[in-house]
């Protein structure tokens, strides 16, 4: 799995097009998109310009179509086919909450387990030489809790990525023993601040990028990707889809992951949904 990709949250028209090809341009080679993002045929479309290069796709089931097996079945068939591709490299429950239920029913669970058992179905579908399936599946936003409860509900499989919000502002300690115990690759979105500059303009994040003689970007990427996290930014500058390959390379001292992550007990936010919310 590649450890840098496009994000495409929030990406449409002129844009989606200046990141899609930036990244190609670049050697990018993944690109992150979801059934709720309302963008999987317009990069079907880019993909097709650019003579359908070998990209890693990942794409997500949005919560209103968690709702059973067939649900997630058809939502399934839905995104390849939007995405014009038979096998999709990653698929991911895209919340651990489930549409039209309050977020603190406890029939989330039961929502979960079922979802998560269509996407072992669509997997093992992969091992029958089927027409179509998925390479690899997993969940984005989910907790520790979230996880354990599929394990204890009886999953088969345990999900293979997580994918979700980290930052020095917002990120889950625990989830990286966890990830690591059960062979689960973390995945960071919004490590810029999904177009806000709070995170950019942090005077810790400035100072540091000062010292390693490096943009507030490239600070943001590194630090999780320095703490084993794949990183996938969103990006319609060439210029800056350039910058983040240099979070692969440059290496912050252990005083300066500790600074970054000291932010989290002072100043604590979120850009996107919390799952701490979901039952």
């Amino acid at each position: 799995m590649p450890i840098i990709g496009l994000g495409t949250w929030r990406l449409r028209g002129d844009r989606l097009r200046s990141g899609v090809f930036g990244a190609l341009q670049e050697r990018y080679a993944l690109i992150d998109t979801a059934s709720v993002y309302g963008n999987e045929e317009e990069i079907r479309q880019l993909l097709k310009e650019a003579g359908n290069p070998r990209i890693f796709l990942t794409s997500k089931l949005k919560p209103e179509d968690a709702q059973g097996t067939e649900a997630v079945q058809k939502a399934f068939e839905g995104t390849i086919e939007r995405l014009g591709v038979e096998q999709l490299d990653l698929y991911l429950i895209h919340w651990p909450g489930s549409g039209g239920v309050d977020a603190n029913s406890p029939a989330n669970r039961q929502r979960r387990l079922e979802s998560w058992r269509a996407l072992e179905q669509l997997y093992e579908k992969k091992k029958a030489s089927c027409e179509w399936f998925v390479r690899a599946i997993g969940v984005s936003n989910f907790l520790v809790p979230h996880i354990e409860q599929l394990m204890q509900d009886g999953a088969k499989i345990m999900p293979m990525v997580n994918q979700l919000e980290w930052h020095p502002m917002c990120w889950v300690p625990d989830l990286i023993p966890f990830a690591k115990k059960h062979n689960i690759v973390l995945q960071a979105y919004s490590s810029l601040g999904s177009g806000e500059s709070r995170l950019l303009d942090h005077p810790v994040v400035k100072e540091i990028a000062k010292e390693i003689s490096q943009p507030p970007s490239v600070v943001l990427l590194r630090w999780p990707r320095q703490q084993g996290l794949l990183i996938i930014p969103c990006s319609t500058s060439q210029e800056h889809l350039k910058e983040n390959l240099a979070a692969l390379t440059v290496q912050l001292s252990e005083d300066q992951m500790k600074r970054l992550g000291a932010i989290h007990e002072n100043v604590k936010h979120r850009f996107c949904w919390d799952p701490n919310t979901i039952a």
